[in-house]
């Protein structure tokens, strides 16, 4: 099943982790039945607001977004991302998580209506809200 206005954000200024977190969310997808939903990555706050900026053009302007982010980044921490998502896709960021081995992110979380996740990110968790967020697009 393809949901057209879907698409999951990943973010981890470290690379092993993006990749890992990637590989996960991929494999719930398909699983879910909604395996060609894009995934797009960025390395940091700044350039996932460049790609999304981008991307979202490309994907018409109309997606609901997904965001998996990294609380601990140089330049820009996950509740930064998330406030200048927020700005830049109007509402769309449907769903935002913070996944941090800092549990001091946790109230930051909160405070953005954002789930928070402990470093490592459990694939269960992560499945638990992707199912939230597909029901919120039916």
């Amino acid at each position: 099943m393809t949901t057209p206005d879907a698409c999951l954000i990943v973010i981890d200024n470290d690379s092993l982790v993006k990749r890992a977190h990637h590989r996960g969310l991929s494999g719930i997808l398909r699983a879910l039945g909604h395996g060609a939903t894009p995934i797009l990555t960025a390395e940091s706050g700044a350039d996932a607001l460049e790609l999304v900026a981008r991307e979202d053009q490309k994907l018409g302007g109309k997606t609901q977004y997904f965001l998996l982010t990294d609380g601990d980044m140089p330049g820009m921490n996950g509740p930064d991302v998330i406030r200048r998502l927020d700005g830049l896709l109007q509402h769309r960021l449907l769903m935002r998580t913070i996944c941090s081995a800092n549990s001091e992110y946790e109230k930051q979380a909160e405070q953005l209506t954002a789930f928070f996740l402990l470093k490592p990110c459990d694939m269960g968790e992560l499945k638990s809200l992707l199912n939230i967020y597909f029901a919120q697009l039916d």
